[in-house]
């Protein structure tokens, strides 16, 4: 069951305040106005730390143009913070993160993704 929180969505975007996908693709370089995404959507879009996101319109926009690479360069920004939780994210979401993004790199042609793909499997297997 999906978790909503307001305060911990308030909470985050207080303490984020920029894009925090900006380092690794090209949107606004942490100078536009931001806007919360969640990792997983859906029937498991919970508002919990390993699921939340502070990115630019641009980069939210890209994330859902592109799900798997924005999927995965998002847990490459919550790792880099350290907050990447595998077992949080699999009993939110009922399946491994690591064992998804294996499973789908072959497919991923944006280098950038694919890279903080094989690095998170290296770093969680």
């Amino acid at each position: 069951m999906p978790i909503r929180d307001a305060k911990t969505r308030e909470r985050y975007r207080d303490e984020t305040m920029t894009c925090e996908l900006a380092r690794h693709i090209n949107c606004c370089h942490e100078t536009a106005e931001c806007e919360m995404h969640h990792i997983l959507g859906g029937p498991h879009r919970s508002d919990i730390l390993p699921n939340l996101l502070l990115i630019c319109r641009k980069a939210h926009e890209w994330c859902h143009h592109k799900p798997i690479e924005g999927r995965i360069l998002c847990w490459w920004a919550k790792h880099v913070k350290g907050e990447f939780a595998v077992e949080v994210i699999r009993a939110a979401w009922g399946q491994c993160p690591i064992a998804w993004i294996e499973q789908r790199l072959c497919g991923v042609d944006d280098a950038s993704a694919h890279d903080a793909g094989m690095r998170l499997v290296r770093e969680y297997r």
